[in-house]
């Protein structure tokens, strides 16, 4: 599991700057700065990319969020709580990992305030 959870974060589909951003977000934690940016349109939120993440931890676990969110109802990711991003990741984390892996969801709630 934590194999495949590595190779997300080597080709991240979702990683990079988006210059037509609707929202974007910013989170540091652990001496690491991860920035969101939303394209939303209606009430969905159409495209979503992350940028900076450096370690494979924030980066894996910046993809899988990002994947998880496209297409969704702004409301509905507004209402993620911290639980449901570590359940994307499907393995227990130490609570210095917890706060790598949550970077990325740090930022999307920031963006979405």
């Amino acid at each position: 599991m934590f194999d495949e959870f590595l190779k997300i974060a080597e080709k991240p589909k979702h990683f990079g700057k988006m210059e037509d951003a609707t929202k974007e977000g910013m989170a540091l934690e652990c001496g690491e700065a991860v920035k969101v940016f939303l394209k939303i349109e209606g009430e969905k939120i159409k495209e979503a990319k992350f940028y900076g993440a450096e370690s494979m931890l924030s980066k894996a676990a910046g993809e899988l969020l990002m994947e998880y969110i496209e297409g969704k109802k702004v409301e509905e990711v507004k209402k993620m709580e911290k639980e449901d991003m570590l359940k994307l990741i499907k393995f227990e984390l130490t609570p210095s990992k917890e706060a790598l892996a949550l970077l990325t969801f740090n930022a999307l709630k920031e963006a979405l305030k």
